[in-house]
């Protein structure tokens, strides 16, 4: 290149400074999927009170059970239709309810909820169980009025423990 020619001396500033640019957008935007990615695994204590999805077929795996489902709202119905009876930690009237998500899947547990008469008649092994476990108290009082994202809801909060 010669010392008198800008315009070859301005295209290589323009093409250096570009290539800077676009290397800059590509790990930007590496940087938000990283941390996206990073934040579906974060611990379940983390997640009090956030939003989170209920996974509707895998029970047991915690992880993917916070990720539909308000934990907020959840807190809300937990307090109004679950703790005169519930508690997260300890047994009340009936079982404490930690860990809940991982003994049981939320299908069952949205049936559970529902009528839980109707699953001790079925003779579903889990509902009867409870219901000898628990046979002093009787048999939970069903919430059939609870819509399947209410319990959803519920479940958040009860899993962010």
């Amino acid at each position: 290149m010669e010392a008198g020619d800008d315009s070859g001396m301005k295209r290589l500033v323009d093409v250096f400074t570009s290539s800077i640019l676009l290397g800059a957008i590509a790990l930007g935007i590496m940087l938000v999927l990283v941390l996206s990615l990073s934040s579906r695994f974060e611990s379940p204590k983390e997640k009090v009170f956030g939003c989170g999805n209920i996974s509707m077929e895998k029970g047991g795996d915690l992880s993917k059970t916070l990720s539909l489902g308000n934990a907020a709202h959840g807190k809300e119905l937990f307090d109004d239709n679950c703790a005169s009876c519930h508690n997260i930690h300890k047994v009340m009237v009936g079982p404490a309810l930690k860990g809940i998500l991982e003994r049981r899947k939320m299908n069952w547990i949205i049936r559970w909820v529902r009528n839980p008469a109707q699953m001790v008649a079925s003779k579903d092994p889990y509902a009867m169980k409870l219901a000898k476990e628990y046979e002093s108290a009787g048999i939970m009082t069903g919430f059939g009025a609870l819509k399947k994202k209410d319990i959803e809801d519920i479940m958040a909060y009860v899993g962010s423990y």
